[in-house]
């Protein structure tokens, strides 16, 4: 019986609680955090882009693969940076900025709970929730603003919460988290004044509205960021903002008149995927809707006051609401509302199991918690997604000269997660290519020039002359050795010289 364990006694006490729950959340996402590799999209690009910022000492600019990257905001960039610094340029310290985050937005919620609840229990199963939510932890492992802009966000309600209830000073702590949410997502980090303003309009006297901190913090919400954006708006003018907001208008095209249909099916999507994929404590998430829409109702409040409920409400409402009107509905997307989720579902938690259960359940979870944690770190595999590109970087750096790009050309597909991989792992740049003509064309033209071509492709240039530099499973890397005047290249460079002469310009 877990009442005649020794640790029983110390598992009454809150403290002892929270520590524990840090250390098991600490060990769950840094034990494993060396292995693998980095996926070819947002983390792989995120940490080139990373390793750019400190190679090249322009802390002011984003660059990808040679190029300016208007679409991002900087600071996600500058942690994998000063991760690097720190750290050196490697696979885990891409994703420690992420992961040291992820534990700090676990704490975040523990501090929260004991902030809107008088209940000893409540702030240890919000914990214990947000640290055994599978999706969330699978992020917070990932070289990806989604779990950093997560911590901002729920920091800057934190903050705003203790501005309400302690002292009007938090507020300029508010403002600077929504400053470095917008500094991570853009506009997006904007979200927690509207939840903010909502949330003072309908619990709080006007008297508030008259505090100076409220309005310094909203100076610098606005502000910081406005700064960035002003910087380079200047230095790069219209290309900053037609690129910088590209995605943002093409995601809400659905909105547009006549998709009416498609707005209200998307309102569906999101509940859906949290249907899907919020394991195992989607029951709990609807219960503890439920509890606060009948305490809401009826104006009787246990642990949660209705304050405090309204803020959790706005919370989640204001994240998702916007996100589902948008075209490519993702849950990575609503992650920020994550915090409030666990908060709900620890609200149905601390009402379904009884006082005189409530210390051998935390026990039992806190016991299956670390046996899972070692089972994953002794004997579960990982997934390495970048192998092809890891042993042809390595090849390249050594056997290639590195004044031109190299071309990566996957059977005419447009694969960007193989070329950020290849720049992430590798100091070249590289160019895709769809068009094989293109690629033979190029190799002719400079024989310094190398290429990357997946092995089927490859095995069917028998009329054309390579040189073989490296190969891996997949792919083979080639220079060109030579070219009969009757190759199908030449040709094609006859009929179609125009485009050719683009894509080598």
């Amino acid at each position: 019986m877990l009442r005649t364990f020794p640790l029983a006694s110390l598992l009454r006490l809150p403290a002892f609680r929270f520590g524990l729950l840090f250390l098991l959340s600490a060990l769950l996402l840094f034990a494993n955090l060396h292995r693998g590799d980095l996926a070819g999209y947002d983390d792989a690009v995120y940490a080139h882009e990373g390793k750019q910022m400190l190679l090249r000492g322009d802390w002011w600019n984003v660059w990808l693969n040679g190029k300016l990257d208007f679409d991002k905001p900087p600071l996600f960039i500058w942690l994998e940076a000063a991760s690097f610094w720190l750290l050196g340029v490697n696979d885990f310290a891409a994703k420690f900025p992420a992961a040291l985050l992820g534990l700090a937005t676990i704490v975040l919620v523990h501090q929260l709970a004991r902030q809107l609840t008088t209940n000893e229990w409540l702030p240890a199963l919000a914990m214990l929730v947000m640290a055994t939510t599978q999706y969330f932890v699978k992020y917070a492992t990932h070289s990806m603003t989604d779990v950093p802009f997560t911590f901002f966000f729920t920091l800057a309600l934190w903050a705003y919460w203790q501005g309400l209830h302690k002292a009007y000073g938090y507020w300029l702590l508010c403002g600077l988290a929504i400053a470095l949410a917008a500094l991570t997502r853009s506009h997006l980090g904007w979200l927690p004044l509207l939840i903010c303003g909502a949330h003072l309009m309908l619990t709080q006297p006007r008297t508030v509205w008259r505090a100076p901190a409220l309005w310094l913090g909203l100076i610098v919400a606005l502000a910081l960021p406005l700064a960035w954006f002003g910087v380079q708006f200047y230095w790069h003018g219209e290309a900053f903002v037609a690129h910088h907001f590209a995605y943002s208008l093409e995601n809400v095209s659905d909105v547009e008149a006549g998709r009416v249909g498609r707005v209200i099916t998307g309102l569906a999507h999101y509940p859906f995927l949290l249907g899907k994929l919020y394991w195992p404590w989607l029951p709990c998430l609807l219960g503890g809707l439920w509890l606060a829409a009948k305490q809401l109702r009826s104006n009787r409040f246990s642990e949660i006051n209705r304050e405090a409920l309204w803020l959790l409400v706005l919370w989640i409402a204001i994240v998702i609401a916007p996100f589902s009107l948008i075209q490519h509905k993702v849950l990575r997307y609503i992650l920020p509302a994550f915090p409030a989720f666990a908060l709900f579902a620890a609200f149905a938690l601390q009402h379904w199991i009884p006082d005189r259960v409530k210390l051998r359940a935390f026990g039992t979870a806190c016991a299956l918690l670390f046996a899972g944690i070692l089972f994953i770190t002794f004997t579960a595999s990982h997934r390495l997604r970048a192998v092809d590109m890891r042993q042809l970087a390595a090849v390249l750096e050594a056997e290639t000269e590195s004044d031109y790009p190299v071309l990566l050309f996957d059977g005419g597909e447009a694969r960007w997660d193989y070329l950020h991989q290849f720049i992430w792992y590798s100091d070249r740049t590289c160019r895709l290519q769809t068009r094989l003509e293109i690629v033979l064309c190029h190799l002719e033209t400079c024989p310094s020039k190398t290429a990357l071509i997946d092995r089927k492709t490859f095995e069917q240039l028998s009329d054309v002359s390579l040189s073989v530099c490296g190969e891996s499973a997949n792919f083979v890397c080639v220079r060109r050795a030579s070219l009969s005047e009757a190759t199908s290249v030449n040709r094609v460079a006859a009929t179609d010289a125009q485009p050719i002469t683009d894509a080598l310009n």
